[in-house]
């Protein structure tokens, strides 16, 4: 509604899809990427078209095509017609699954955020009659009013920011047409201190798990585990089980399964064949049954129980990691280590002289050589710095950057593959 057109509080001024709020690896940037490859195919069949000869069929779906859906009947850009089409998505089905929260006063008028100033509020009083706006006039969905929103309708309550009070002052004064509701005067909006938010400080502490750093390994943790949040009951189980993989990042996260009789098998339960590639067989199919390959037994890796910790010694090792991620930046830029009092800084130093000096290597297993490039991927991990002092800190993001566009890439491509499997089974149903 904030975003896109026909909402009650969509913009007047144009809105771009560079203004849509989203994070690394959320469903708007895979959709308009997909859509823009459309937009494209579309724009160089119509160039084709134009080639070919000045009419036809095509060159008139290219023409209609290409025709301003919002702003009128002029060519419309590509972010136009990006909009245009991400709004069709989102009038569907889908827009009872996506809302905007304002987490601070709105003001109706200019849509900006009010905060730490004053605002107006107009409540109309009860038992009576809302006052009502006359209803708006739009040519191609466009407002003839000029100037921001305004509210078309009974209007129960409106709240302007300081600048729209002013502004609608000033109107009334010259004799101008204000925005405010018929029999609604400056007079009659109460003047209130909105506080300036404190941003809000979460006191625990970051848990680190694999399975939720990116959104291509969360939809693989729920894949490969049948977690679905369709329905509340399955929505409370899946839920329960991502707290669980969260707070106990060594258990297993996925179940294995008999081949032959399709049983789950317990952790530490079983056989898993050495020859066939991903064949596992429980005990009971095992002696009545038989596999002709060798068969070697599943060890349970991990207690869950003995591997689960308290409070305080979660809260414990995050303080130690966050004082060593400190240490490692310490050591970096040490610009006197001769003189550094700190025996921590020293030691790190010499943990770098020999990462540079060493034959054996990573590759080579030199476990002080592992200890130093986990310090560094751990480092480069939670890093927002440009000019980071850290080594290789610049290529490790770049690394960590690639391998979750890949994965991105990977999952647009599937979700384009069922998509178009979608398209197929649609036209083979319609087909006599």
């Amino acid at each position: 509604d904030t975003y896109f057109e026909g909402g009650r509080d969509h913009r007047l001024e144009r809105c771009s899809a560079t203004h849509i709020p989203y994070l690394e690896g959320d469903y708007w940037p895979g959709e308009a990427e997909n859509l823009l490859g459309l937009i494209a195919d579309g724009q160089r069949q119509a160039n084709k078209s134009n080639k070919k000869g000045p009419t036809g069929p095509s060159n008139a779906i290219a023409r209609k095509g290409a025709k301003g859906k919002r702003y009128g009947s002029g060519p419309a850009t590509t972010d136009e017609q990006l909009m245009g089409k991400l709004g069709e998505i989102l009038g569907g089905n889908m827009k009872e699954d996506f809302i905007v929260v304002h987490l601070k006063e709105v003001c109706t008028f200019c849509r900006a955020h009010i905060d730490g100033a004053m605002a107006y509020r107009y409540r109309a009083p009860p038992g009576n009659a809302p006052p009502k706006n006359p209803t708006e006039r739009k040519f191609e969905g466009i407002k003839l009013e000029p100037g921001p929103n305004i509210p078309a309708g009974p209007v129960h309550s409106l709240t302007i920011c300081e600048s729209c009070y002013r502004d609608e002052e000033m109107r009334y004064a010259t004799g101008g047409k204000t925005r405010l509701p018929n029999g609604v005067s400056t007079g009659d909006l109460m003047p209130e201190k909105i506080e300036s938010q404190q941003r809000m400080r979460d006191p625990d502490t970051d848990l680190d798990n694999e399975f939720f750093e990116t959104r291509q390994s969360f939809l693989s943790l729920c894949q490969g585990n049948h977690y679905q949040f369709d329905t509340l009951r399955r929505a409370k189980h899946s839920s329960m089980m991502v707290l669980y993989h969260l707070h106990n990042p060594s258990a297993p996260a996925f179940t294995t399964s008999c081949n032959v009789c399709n049983v789950e098998l317990e952790p530490g339960s079983g056989f898993r064949c050495t020859v066939c590639q991903d064949f596992d067989i429980c005990a009971s199919c095992k002696h009545n049954t038989g596999h002709p390959h060798p068969l070697m037994a599943h060890v349970r890796r991990v207690d869950e129980t003995r591997m689960r910790l308290t409070e305080a010694e979660r809260q414990e090792r995050n303080e130690q990691l966050q004082r060593t991620m400190a240490l490692l930046v310490h050591a970096c830029s040490c610009q006197n280590p001769s003189a550094c009092g700190s025996n921590s800084c020293r030691k790190v130093r010499q943990l770098f002289l020999h990462a540079s000096t060493c034959q054996l290597k990573v590759t080579g297993g030199c476990q002080m050589c592992k200890k130093m490039w986990c310090l560094l991927n751990l480092h480069a991990k939670g890093c927002t710095k440009t000019d980071c002092p850290v080594p290789r800190c610049r290529e490790l993001k770049e690394l960590r950057r690639r391998q979750t566009a890949r994965q991105e890439e990977q999952r647009r491509k599937a979700y384009q593959k069922m998509l178009r499997n979608q398209v197929q089974a649609q036209q083979q149903r319609v087909t006599p």
